[in-house]
């Protein structure tokens, strides 16, 4: 991770009304926590100041066994995964009533809009690159993602 990524990282973490998160990238850990009295919450509320804290520090990745017995691998060597473009909060459909954008099965032409990622109070639709047929969706409805973070995998094809 470097510089820049951290500074955008930092500024949607500000514009954001996410109190806590943590991240963990290229040997690298973030935690970014806002921490706020009851004087604070009522200024945020009128778009006044949050105080936060930063705290990184390097760490060692785990050692990875690259060596995968056949039928071990469910994804197999033709998988592709479509991975979230930015930080953000991952939502499985347009509304909470509506259906799913895509559910394992389904098949999904490239440029269809597979999910939504709400970042800075937007919702941005993501779309995938490729066609294929979803094998699972990687991410809970609801839950924070961040940038590069495998979204969706699918059988390309």
């Amino acid at each position: 991770m470097d510089i820049e990524e951290l500074r955008e990282l930092v500024k949607l973490f500000e514009e954001s009304n996410i109190t806590e998160m943590n991240i963990e990238r290229e040997g690298v850990r973030v935690h970014l926590k806002k921490e706020m009295d009851a004087a604070e919450i009522n200024a945020s509320a009128d778009n006044g100041p949050v105080t936060q804290s930063i705290q990184w520090q390097n760490i060692e990745a785990p050692a990875v066994n690259n060596e995968i017995a056949v039928g071990e691998n469910e994804e197999g060597p033709e998988m592709a995964t479509i991975e979230s473009p930015m930080v953000g909060i991952f939502y499985e459909a347009g509304s909470p009533e509506a259906k799913p954008f895509v559910s394992p099965g389904q098949f999904v032409e490239e440029g269809e809009v597979v999910c939504i990622i709400e970042a800075m109070k937007l919702m941005n639709e993501i779309k995938s690159d490729t066609s294929g047929t979803v094998v699972d969706v990687l991410v809970d409805n609801g839950q924070p993602v961040e940038f590069g973070q495998p979204l969706i995998a699918l059988h390309p094809g």
